[in-house]
Order: C-alpha cells, then structure tokens, then sequence
C-alpha cells in the first residue's frame, strides 16, 4: 500500500466506497500538530476524493481541504495573531456533512467516511445519514405523503428527501454543512439553546468544483434554505 510504504499512514488514511471501485476518500488523522515531514500534503489531505478512471492531476472529484482550526486561548490570539481585518464566525459542534455530484449522481459523506450512512458517532443505534434526513424532513415534509411517513423511516423516504435537498444545489459545486443534532453531542449540548430534541443543519461552505475555488454562500440561495 502506497501510504503505507512511504510512512504516510496513519497519518493519512484511504476509504473505499460501497460498490465503487474507481473512487477512494482520502482523509487526515487531525492531528497536525504532530506532523513535520509532510505538512503541507497533510493538509491537502483535510478531506479528498479521487477518480482514477482520470487523468493524473485532473482526477479530484471534490477536496474539503480547508485547514483544521487551531484551538487557541482567547487572550493569547488577541495578543499574538489579532488583525482588524480578521473575520469572526461562530461555530457549531457537530459533524461535517459532504455533499456533492460526481457523474451524475449525489453523494453524501462526512469528512473522514464515503457514505453518511455508514457514518456514526454518539449514538450507536442511528447513522449521521439518518439524523441528516430528519432534518430534511422538517424542510421538506409537506412534499412527502403523510402515509408514507406513517410508515417509519426507509430508503425510498430518504431517497426522496435528499432529491428534494439537492435540487435546490448546484453540481458544478461542492457544500459543507454542520450537522448539529440532539443524538449526536460531542462536547456541546445545545439543549439550552435550540430545546430538547434539536435537528439543524448549518450550510458552512460551498467550492466550485472547475477551479476549487471557494465560493461566498452568502449570495447561494441555501443561505436562507429552511
């Protein structure tokens, strides 16, 4: 294995897709810190997808490469790096959730897994796919038979829910979002905040997938999606 011989892994990791044998994720192990030789691929290694049905050096389907936030103390930032043209976001504590189109079709991952189904954290018994499409139903229940609700979560209904979410996205572009779910706390509990049993989803990012260029979510019609 080629990380593996030039001593890459686990630093860098590769996952398969289900059914796929032309694409792979490329992820980090997050922790920069103890990483020295090989930064800079490190990095570009935040969160990748590759064809290799492609040509070499045209072959990212998608690249998350965002760099990892740096926890720091508030003092010492405005001590050391403060600059009057910083920009402050607030951010959520969550799971990152991918979603883009390659040849036709719409996948949705999270930064370090292929397929948001097979992806879980705190809660065992439920994926991030599922919590995700909890949180479409909410947006898009009106457009889903009250029957076919009646019948519990499956496959057709999150089928249907996430044609419906991404009908109102671009192919040509790559998004990220923040899953921010009651079943799925890391360190936050945002009970106090949002009540019990809160679903958001929170558009955090868009790349143009021609130039990987970043493009300002802003002016995109999901900055006033739900």
């Amino acid at each position: 294995m080629v990380l593996k011989k030039y001593h890459l892994w686990p630093n860098i990791k590769v996952k398969k897709f289900k059914n796929r044998s032309d694409i792979v994720l490329l992820h980090n192990n997050y922790k920069m810190s103890e990483i020295y030789e090989y930064k800079e691929l490190y990095k570009q290694c935040r969160s990748i997808v590759l064809d290799f049905t492609l040509s070499f050096n045209n072959n990212i389907v998608v690249t998350y490469a965002n760099s990892i936030p740096t926890r720091i103390e508030a003092n010492t930032y405005m001590k050391n790096i403060y600059s009057d043209n910083d920009k402050c976001y607030e951010a959520y504590d969550g799971t990152m959730i991918t979603v883009y189109c390659h040849n036709g079709e719409w996948y949705f991952g999270t930064s370090s897994c292929p397929d948001v189904n097979s992806s879980k954290f705190s809660n065992p018994n439920t994926s991030h796919g599922q919590m995700l499409d909890e949180v479409l139903l909410m947006y898009f229940r009106t457009q889903i038979p009250e029957e076919e609700i009646a019948l519990g979560y499956n496959e057709n209904i999150s089928a249907k829910l996430r044609s419906l979410f991404t009908s109102h996205l671009n192919p040509l572009f790559a998004y990220e979002f923040v899953l921010v779910h009651s079943d799925n706390i890391h360190i936050i509990d945002y009970t106090n905040v949002y009540g019990s049993g809160y679903k958001i989803l929170y558009h955090i990012n868009t790349k143009n997938r021609m130039d990987l260029s970043e493009v300002d979510i802003s002016t995109q019609p999901l900055a006033g999606f739900g």
